[in-house]
């Protein structure tokens, strides 16, 4: 079973005495492995996870989406274990700097706390049911096609480049009725993620029906072009419950629901299961 908990989102539910957050922090608990998937941008993840009675002690995984701030910095408050190093995991992209500005993914002091897996290009199997998609294949003609803030990217080589998110990945979940993918910003486009994520359950399992998506999707001020293609191509993967937060604007959902999708709440204190 998965249970998933949001820690960290730009909204709290309604009289919970949560805080949200421009980012995003979700703790998932899969069988009886403990993950945390992204961060948020301050230790509200960590305060917010206190009040849910999650222990954060217990995580045995941190993986991060990409390198963007409001996903990964809570990292510098994560609480340090004694008696075991926890691992982090995210793709090779993530831990390159940035012209301009700070990434906290490549502060080396830093991850010396952790044990650091770095992904290639290669799906991780997180356990036999939960796995991380390193690096999500774009194939269509309309998403990711240039950086979103003209952002650079310095590679190890150092030659300097366009940063286009190569590392923006994903997690899918195999549950007894379909494949859950839950997602952090979307920069790869949520179109291009379902659609691997419906190749890897079916190279990795035997089933490629896809029974929700919940995390960022990256659509904020969308185009209507962009947003119809978008809505289409979900469709014709099969995609029918959505459940949209941080990076997807009121527009946005409305026009997922208006489509037929049907769409699902999601704030701070969220908590889904899945068998």
């Amino acid at each position: 079973m998965l249970e998933l908990t949001v820690l960290a989102e730009n909204s709290a539910k309604i009289c919970s005495h949560l805080r949200g957050e421009h980012g995003l922090s979700v703790y998932l608990k899969c069988d009886d492995l403990n993950v945390l998937f992204d961060t948020g941008q301050s230790d509200l993840y960590l305060q917010n996870a206190d009040k849910l009675e999650r222990d954060l002690n217990k995580i045995d995984w941190i993986i991060f989406s990409h390198h963007h701030y409001d996903h990964v910095d809570g990292l510098k408050y994560f609480p340090s274990h004694q008696n075991k190093k926890t691992k982090l995991l995210a793709q090779e992209y993530a831990f390159y700097q940035r012209v301009g500005r700070t990434n906290t993914l490549a502060d080396t002091e830093l991850l010396k706390k952790y044990d650091v897996v770095i992904a290639d290009s290669e799906p991780i199997d997180i356990n036999q049911r939960l796995i991380f998609l390193a690096r999500i294949p774009r194939l269509n003609d309309f998403e990711c096609q240039s950086s979103f803030y003209d952002e650079k990217v310095q590679l190890p080589s150092g030659q300097i480049e366009e940063d286009l998110y190569l590392e923006d990945s994903a997690l899918i979940y195999r549950s007894s009725d379909g494949i859950i993918v839950i997602t952090g910003c979307s920069h790869s486009g949520i179109c291009n993620i379902v659609h691997y994520a419906k190749q890897i359950a079916n190279e990795k399992w035997g089933i490629s029906n896809i029974k929700t998506v919940i995390g960022g999707l990256h659509l904020i001020d969308t185009d209507p072009y962009f947003l119809q293609k978008t809505i289409n191509l979900l469709k014709e993967y099969g995609v029918n419950e959505i459940r949209p937060c941080h990076c997807t604007d009121l527009a946005a959902r409305i026009a997922l629901a208006k489509a037929g999708f049907q769409v699902r709440e999601v704030t701070c204190g969220t908590v889904v299961e899945f068998l």
